[in-house]
């Protein structure tokens, strides 16, 4: 059996996190017999289409950051976002959203207000996990800030 995952418009992978598209339900079987952890979701309630139940019953712990609009990031989702991050006992984890872009955006956020990047280094971050399509967006958000 291979060690790799195959991911669909995989953005970047760590050795311990992983950001793609959304998985499906053999990527999460996948991803739990491979060790995943923790799912973490950036999609909206009406995206989510038993995927919290699925990753439950795969013994796999599941988190929503649910951003359907660039009002949904606030500084509240950045830090609870980073606490989960610096969870040793969630790693390996595997983010997603539909695109890349929602999860590169919290990422950028949360650089921004718990790594003390500027909003160069925190829009860099953010691109490392599919930040495109939301970037001038995030970039002005964050300097509103």
């Amino acid at each position: 059996m291979s060690n790799l995952l195959y991911l669909p418009t995989s953005f970047s992978a760590t050795a311990d996190e992983v950001y793609c598209s959304p998985p499906s339900q053999k990527i999460l079987q996948d991803a739990h017999a491979r060790g995943i952890k923790t799912i973490v979701s950036m999609c909206g309630p009406l995206e989510l289409r038993g995927e919290k139940e699925l990753v439950s019953a795969l013994g796999m712990q599941f988190h929503n950051f649910p951003i359907v609009s660039l009002a949904d990031l606030t500084e509240t989702m950045a830090r609870a976002f980073g606490e989960l991050l610096n969870d040793t006992a969630a790693h390996p984890m595997f983010m997603h959203c539909i695109s890349g872009n929602r999860v590169g955006a919290l990422l950028a956020v949360k650089a921004f207000y718990l790594d003390s990047a500027d909003i160069e280094q925190a829009i860099a971050v953010g691109r490392t996990a599919g930040l495109t399509a939301m970037e001038m967006d995030v970039r002005r958000w964050l300097m509103t800030r």
